[in-house]
């Protein structure tokens, strides 16, 4: 799975907005307006606890990864939500169902 959203989740999303300060490689402390969230890349964790509950990278995490100029950013997305996961859910046949009359 090749998740190309950087440019776009940019353009709807104004990262510039957000300060980056980082503190080693995977880790972070990034603020906006006064507030600042805690993001561990590598645990795929942020304090705003929005990456946990979704599993999708919340806008600090992306803000971080943007600063990186990372371009592989399926590594910060759990795999439940791969191409590949979602075939495998829904490759089964669904049989029809019979109808009252028969």
């Amino acid at each position: 799975m090749q998740v190309n959203i950087s440019r776009e989740y940019q353009r709807q999303v104004n990262l510039g907005e957000y300060q980056v300060i980082r503190s080693s490689d995977n880790r972070a402390e990034v603020k906006c307006k006064d507030k600042r969230w805690k993001v561990l890349l590598d645990e795929k964790k942020c304090s705003c606890r929005v990456w946990h509950v979704k599993g999708i990278s919340c806008v600090h995490a992306a803000a971080f990864i943007a600063l990186m100029r990372e371009t592989n950013w399926d590594k910060y997305v759990d795999p439940y939500f791969t191409i590949e996961n979602f075939k495998e859910a829904y490759g089964l046949e669904i049989a029809p169902m019979p109808t009252e009359d028969e």
